[in-house]
């Protein structure tokens, strides 16, 4: 698949920008751009990622944090496994050492969504999965969607804040809209964990209420399905629940 993926990224000044936009560019197999938005105003990541979604030329969006290291052919993969236009595609995670900035062999690759949306990390694949499998939700990077996708389902909401959620509230819009969250056992992003960040305006469970009162009342953007479906279809999903 030769379609444009158009990389996008929001980043606060970060020390190893760099070295995530040396390895994007070595470990892709096909064209992509990368547009970087800093927040020097203050607006927050999910202004500046739909300001990038905007400008972006690509059938594709790839949402990375500004501290990451892909695995090859991180582009073709996720691009196939998108095939459906309904779907999204997610990494599997994997920790980084900051010191060495390689990959270390600790992270997950199932997340799921708790009651209260706030986001577990939820078991990893097992030799006998198939390649492809559906994950509840992710930790809001590393991910990849249509571009039309992304704005049919009314881009990132601002009103949740300027950080935070992401993961959840990507997971919800995709779901209970028809679509799926899939992860592939061969792409793998590593990731430099860092102290959670607060919203901005406002609390982090303050913008989970926002978004549970939303889709709770059917409100959200193409919805067909409840939270309660949404439940009911990953109540036994994870068989090992892996401490934050």
């Amino acid at each position: 698949m030769s379609e444009l993926v158009s990389v996008i990224i929001s980043e606060l000044f970060e020390t190893h920008l760099p070295e995530t936009l040396v390895n994007l560019r070595e470990t892709a197999d096909g064209p992509i751009e990368i547009i970087v938005k800093s927040d020097t105003r203050s607006k927050g990541m999910r202004y500046h990622l739909n300001e990038a979604a905007d400008e972006a030329k690509g059938a594709f969006l790839f949402k990375l944090d500004a501290h990451c290291i892909m695995s090859p052919h991180w582009d073709t993969i996720m691009k196939q496994t998108c095939e459906n236009p309904n779907d999204m595609v997610v990494s599997r995670i994997k920790e980084i050492d900051e010191k060495t900035w390689t990959v270390r062999d600790k992270g997950f690759d199932f997340v799921k969504i708790n009651p209260d949306l706030s986001i577990i990390k939820c078991g990893e694949f097992a030799a006998g999965d198939p390649d492809i499998m559906e994950t509840m939700a992710s930790i809001g990077c590393g991910w990849m969607i249509r571009k039309a996708r992304f704005n049919e389902l009314e881009q990132n909401w601002v009103e949740l804040g300027r950080y935070g959620n992401l993961g959840a509230e990507w997971a919800l819009k995709v779901w209970l809209s028809g679509g799926r969250t899939l992860v592939h056992r061969d792409v793998i992003c590593g990731h430099l964990f860092r102290k959670q960040f607060v919203s901005g305006n406002i609390t982090i469970e303050e913008s989970r209420h926002i978004l549970g009162r939303r889709f709770a009342a059917m409100k959200g953007p193409h919805q067909v399905h409840s939270m309660g479906w949404l439940s009911q279809r990953f109540q036994d999903y994870c068989k090992k629940e892996i401490p934050a």
